[in-house]
């Protein structure tokens, strides 16, 4: 995918760059094709740069012990994966690995530190990310101490629904690429327990779930949940 007539409209780095470094960024990345379920990267591996996703569908996630892991974020078009290993240690924290085949361009660590220089629009948008990231964390935490099993189910797929939904389309089905028990460990429920509240959720004509898809059928719903 060219960046210099990239028709990606969810793309960050052509939401928030200066044309004139369009061609830039497209010098300096890397482009990758990775069948679904393999690994970007692993939690602990040194930072050299980020990538920013143009197709398919992510999921990070942060081991607990040698055999459970956390899944912590899911990231779609357009979005960055690798910022969160942006800190003094200079290590991911997560593990990355793709849902669905996808494309990711790679941004070398210094490049993209010279982008967010030249770019003064494209910092800004990052200061809102991470705030917006702190939030979501401070969100979950909250839920996983006093938050019910509906709240829990329902933010999950609030979450869902912002990283890979069509958010113009009327009639709105997420394709998740997800099995159950993921998108339970998501939204920090047992899959019997997801699966009920899911039945609930039917029951209330908020959504049909057909195998790995999930049809919505109330959006208002969900977009006032998250807004």
């Amino acid at each position: 995918m060219d960046c210099r007539n990239c028709k990606n409209e969810k793309c960050i780095i052509r939401q928030h760059c200066l044309s004139e470094w369009l061609d830039y960024v497209q010098r300096v990345k890397t482009p990758t094709h990775l069948y679904e379920r393999k690994r970007i990267f692993s939690e602990g591996d040194l930072v050299h740069g980020l990538y920013i996703v143009c197709t398919g569908k992510i999921m990070l996630s942060m081991a607990i012990d040698d055999k459970h892991d956390d899944i912590v974020r899911l990231a779609g078009e357009g979005q960055i994966l690798g910022h969160r290993g942006f800190y003094d240690d200079m290590t991911y924290p997560v593990s990355a690995d793709t849902i669905t085949p996808s494309e990711l361009a790679f941004i070398p660590i210094e490049d993209f530190i010279k982008l967010v220089r030249k770019n003064s629009d494209f910092a800004l948008f990052l200061i809102s990310f991470y705030a917006s990231e702190l939030l979501h964390s401070d969100r979950k935490l909250q839920l996983q101490i006093s938050g019910s099993d509906r709240e829990k189910a329902l933010y999950a797929l609030q979450r869902v629904y912002e990283a890979f939904a069509d958010k113009k389309a009327e009639d709105l089905w997420l394709e998740l690429g997800l099995d159950l028990e993921k998108l339970a460990n998501f939204a920090s429920l047992s899959p019997e327990d997801f699966v009920e509240i899911l039945d609930e959720f039917k029951a209330e004509s908020k959504l049909v779930l057909e195998g790995d898809q999930i049809h919505v059928l109330d959006v208002d719903f969900f977009r006032k949940s998250i807004n």
